[in-house]
């Protein structure tokens, strides 16, 4: 039976924000085609360490590996095909969520009116 390598690999972690270290020492591995909850306290990290394996962040000491190879090798697009992250929170850039709304406004009273077929 082949061995699979991990789908994420954290080796001694560590990240900063300033001078607070937010995660330091952390040693993981997630498993393909398995589920993985990551449970803890609130500023416990898990945000932080969500916002690493998505390359939002880059960690400051230690190795994060995707699929066997080091995360900052995979090409951007070829990773984003791989990894899709829902952050918890999400914040709309309103100088311009008012022109799409209004876009869409637009869109579905022409459909409504049958001036614009789908």
């Amino acid at each position: 039976m082949k061995h699979e390598a991990p789908l994420f690999e954290l080796q001694k972690v560590r990240f900063k924000a300033g001078t607070s270290t937010l995660l330091d020492d952390i040693d993981l591995s997630i498993e393909p085609e398995r589920v993985t909850g990551l449970i803890g306290h609130n500023g416990s990290g898990k945000t932080t360490l969500m916002r690493l394996l998505a390359r939002h962040h880059t960690q400051h000491a230690g190795a994060i590996r995707f699929h066997g190879e080091p995360i900052v090798a995979w090409k951007p697009r070829e990773f984003a095909r791989r990894v899709a992250h829902l952050p918890q929170e999400y914040t709309v850039d309103r100088r311009h969520a008012g022109a799409r709304t209004r876009r869409a406004r637009a869109l579905s009273v022409a459909r409504q009116s049958g001036h614009l077929r789908r």
